[in-house]
């Protein structure tokens, strides 16, 4: 019985199915965070402007509202970008997109104690793409080529 070693393994060169469906999951919760970000704008500034009858008090909510709906914006641009970059198989995309998945988590945990189902379904989905990405089939995509 002869010894024959086995041929490197080469990194493929298509995404594995692990990361396309962690790449879909993180496109998924971007558009869900921008469709969120403008129910806040809306929601919160028409509540504002009901609410209030001091118009400085409304303008400074509106205001905030609208500010933390384009920061949410950005960071969903931010967060496909990175899906991108993930998925033609740049490991320091993954790695940026775990840290913003355990930092969304960590920030949902509140919304979850007070059994917002928008935030159980995306902190589900964040855990999903991130285990995905590093799934043992997924590996190979982020090593190093040559």
């Amino acid at each position: 019985m002869s010894y024959q070693p086995s041929a490197p393994m080469s990194a493929p060169t298509a995404p594995p199915t692990p990361v396309n469906a962690a790449f879909w999951i993180w496109v998924a919760e971007a558009i869900l965070e921008v469709i969120l970000a403008i129910i806040v704008m809306i929601g919160v500034s028409a509540a504002a402007s009901l609410l209030t009858s001091d118009s400085a008090t409304a303008g400074v909510i509106m205001g905030t509202a609208i500010g933390v709906g384009i920061v949410m914006i950005i960071i969903a641009a931010l967060r496909i970008l990175f899906a991108v970059y993930m998925r033609r198989g740049r490991n320091w995309a993954r790695i940026v997109l775990t840290v913003l998945g355990v930092l969304g988590v960590l920030g949902g945990i509140s919304s979850l104690v007070q059994g917002s189902w928008f935030y159980l379904i995306t902190v589900a989905a964040t855990i999903v793409a991130i285990v995905l990405m590093f799934v043992p089939t997924a590996n190979p995509w982020f090593r190093k080529r040559a």
